[in-house]
């Protein structure tokens, strides 16, 4: 050990033991100067106990030490004691959400931001691709396209009833996760004639039953699990997986009859929702942080609006002269007019109305005085919060473009693109990977080709194209993305997926377009093919001649 390292051990000692001092002396500097506000409690631990009261004593002057424990005058709303996940969604979730499906219906930004970003996250749908390949890693052409043509006519239709489609159910489950929280997608045998008999129906979170069975209240839950709990209509196992949900077979309340709970294995079903704490079992509307905001601008904009309309008519009160009958205004034009409480008719003025009066009668003008100076303002202030409190954008937010430059504009949609990839992830994992191993299953079951004559693992050979989006300035987007090709930083398919392409439908494209340039004889865009003119193709020489092995007829043979 250094002289050095030996010299410091004692320092160090000396400074804890000075720092132990200081905070002992603080702590009883504490407890001399505020005894007069000390509890009697407090006293009379101290008296007793002088080592915990101490302790009491330090405890309390670190609370003081923070400026948000501290509970004085100035503390805008007092502390709430956090009832915990669960206890906390039980008791706010359905008030919560009755206002915001009154937003939704009746408050247009909020309308309008929940489509602005279902249609940045949905579009027009999810669309998949199938990637099966051969044992050399060559893809099964002909396989796919079957494969894709079975899941798209399926897509046409996927509700019990066959009128939804899947692209249109994608769109409500994201509002729903949105408005309510959570969704509900129910998985079912169809009964009409489509070829794989796999139906989806969505819900509400309404008709997810909000009961509860064992320690935590009502018993009115039928055909519970042995040893089973109940919590918000989610039937968990005793280790704490879930075994079922319990689901109102019609929405509570626009039932005709009593709603009556079914019991539905957690098989299924898909609960959708996007947990905020640990240990949550159901969703909360997103628009909880927002919905007094929300509420305050539509009474402001409802109150400037009236304002508005009672300043742009001409209100008139008429001041009579002693002794008068009164100034005389032109009738209603009704058979018989309405009286005041004095008895006199009550007249009415017109735009461009001339009025004539007596000696000593006047008018005064009464109307609410107008200051256009704070509404803007105070309006886009608001908006900002209620977009921060979304994590949106206020440019997705309110649609108004015009108060950014274009650099503002384009970081503000980069992190609208941040947030809303995970969320396309999530439906993707969710939603569209769980319907597809039920179609899978459902279609080999029914023996219908492909699917009946390959393993389940092959099945899970897809991928997902999500809905692409429109570049600010497409020409340095694209130069950008050229030059990540050209360093490696970039590769066409991940480029072709980021616009919501598929490359292989692509490369097939334009396969096409060369074979009718060479018919027509027209030459080829060089931007394009680079230019290569009505060449002919190159025969490529056969395995034998060209001095290699014949290669054996098998999956290659299969992907032709």
């Amino acid at each position: 050990m250094s002289q050095q390292v030996a010299s410091e051990l004692p320092r160090e000692g000396t400074e804890k033991r000075t720092a132990e001092k200081r905070r002992k002396r603080a702590a009883d500097d504490y407890v001399r100067h505020s005894a007069s506000q000390t509890p009697m409690i407090d006293k009379a631990i101290g008296y007793v106990f002088p080592g915990w009261g101490r302790k009491r004593a330090e405890s309390r002057a670190v609370k003081r030490s923070y400026d948000a424990l501290d509970f004085g005058r100035d503390r805008p709303t007092p502390r709430k004691a956090d009832p915990g996940p669960i206890s906390d969604n039980r008791a706010s979730r359905s008030r919560l959400l009755d206002d915001a499906r009154d937003m939704d219906k009746n408050n247009s930004f909020a309308h309008g931001v929940v489509n602005a970003i279902v249609d940045n996250v949905v579009g027009g749908g999810i669309r998949l691709e199938a990637r099966v390949k051969t044992s050399s890693g060559r893809l099964l052409t002909p396989m796919n396209e079957e494969m894709e043509s079975l899941w798209e006519e399926w897509s046409r239709g996927v509700d019990p009833g066959g009128n939804l489609q899947l692209w249109q159910m994608l769109r409500l489950a994201e509002r729903e996760l949105w408005v309510a929280g959570e969704v509900i997608i129910v998985y079912s045998e169809a009964t009409d004639r489509r070829r794989v008999p796999l139906a989806l129906e969505i819900m509400e979170s309404e008709r997810l039953a909000a009961l509860d069975t064992g320690d935590f209240g009502s018993n009115n839950l039928t055909d519970v699990g042995q040893g089973n709990k109940v919590i918000q209509g989610v039937e968990f196992t005793p280790s704490g997986s879930i075994a079922a949900y319990h689901i109102f077979d019609q929405h509570p309340n626009d039932a005709l009859n009593v709603a009556q709970t079914q019991r539905i294995p957690a098989s299924r079903v898909a609960h959708l929702f996007h947990p905020r704490r640990p240990g949550e079992i159901r969703g909360t509307t997103r628009f909880a942080p927002v919905t007094k905001a929300f509420q305050g601008l539509s009474q402001y904009l409802d109150s400037e609006l009236t304002k508005a309309r009672v300043a742009s008519m001409f209100s008139v009160m008429v001041t009579r002269g002693r002794g008068r009958q009164g100034f005389a205004l032109p009738s209603t034009g009704d058979a018989t007019d309405a009286l005041d409480a004095a008895g006199n008719t009550m007249g009415y003025v017109a735009p461009g109305m001339i009025l004539t009066g007596n000696v000593g009668d006047d008018i005064k003008v009464a109307g609410p005085s107008i200051s256009g100076t704070a509404f803007d303002p105070f309006v886009t202030l608001i908006l900002r919060m209620i977009a921060a409190g979304l994590n949106v954008s206020y440019e997705i937010m309110t649609r108004d473009f015009s108060k950014h430059n274009f650099s503002s504009i384009r970081q503000s949609f980069l992190e609208d693109r941040r947030h809303w990839e995970p969320r396309q992830t999530y439906l993707v994992q969710t939603f569209l990977w769980r319907a597809w191993n039920a179609f899978a299953s459902a279609a080999f079951l029914q023996g219908i080709e492909p699917f009946a004559s390959m393993p389940f693992e092959q099945t899970r050979q897809v991928a997902w194209i999500t809905s692409g989006w429109d570049w600010i300035d497409p020409l340095k987007e694209k130069q950008a993305d050229a030059l990540g090709i050209k360093v490696g930083l970039e590769n066409v398919k991940k480029l072709a997926a980021r616009h919501g392409e598929d490359i292989q439908q692509n490369i097939e494209d334009l396969a096409e377009v060369k074979r009718h340039y060479e018919e027509k004889e027209l030459d080829l865009p060089e931007e394009i093919f680079g230019g290569s003119g009505n060449a002919a193709e190159t025969e490529i020489p056969d395995a034998k001649e060209a001095g290699g092995e014949e290669k054996p007829a098998g999956d290659d043979a299969a992907a032709e």
